[in-house]
């Protein structure tokens, strides 16, 4: 189930992550064009661009989690033994997944207060709306992690029998 989920997940934000670099590229141009040319250019464009790239770096962080690509310290994986690794490797996962938890709290509470400030970003949009990435990637990582950890875990039961 959890490959299941990780090739759906996987795929869905692949598909999000070409449509946001490429609206970047599209606006980034535009941008360039406008002001050299005609003096003049989108007012939310830059603005839009910047959050874009926060949304592309939390979610290209979920990729990496997703992908097993996020960086990881592997001395435990050249010294110990088989069985045992897989017990330490649940347990880094359990450790990131509350890293990933806390950051979570912590975001959520950072974005609950811009939502009090009542900023807008722009066109009514207000700015917490684009900052929610933030608490709801971490949170999606946390709950990879931890299926990870399961995952792993399960492995290593079946690898002792």
């Amino acid at each position: 189930m959890v490959k299941l989920l990780d090739k759906a997940l996987s795929r869905t934000i692949s598909v999000f992550l070409i449509l946001a670099m490429a609206a970047m590229i599209v606006l980034g141009f535009l941008q360039v064009v406008l002001r050299n040319f005609f003096g003049s250019g989108i007012s939310w464009a830059d603005v839009t661009v910047r959050h874009l790239v926060l949304w592309v770096g939390f979610f290209g962080a979920v990729l990496a989690t997703i992908e097993n690509r996020h960086i990881t310290l592997d001395v435990f994986s050249r010294i110990l033994p088989s069985p045992i690794k897989k017990y330490v490797q649940s347990l880094i996962y359990l450790g990131s997944a509350v890293v990933c938890f806390v950051l979570t709290h912590a975001s959520y509470k950072f974005v609950a207060s811009e939502r009090l400030m009542g900023e807008i970003l722009f066109s009514g949009v207000p700015v917490w709306w684009a900052q929610v990435v933030i608490p709801v990637t971490f949170g999606m990582m946390g709950i990879l992690f931890v299926l990870r950890s399961y995952s792993v875990s399960l492995r290593a039961e079946h690898s002792i029998l």
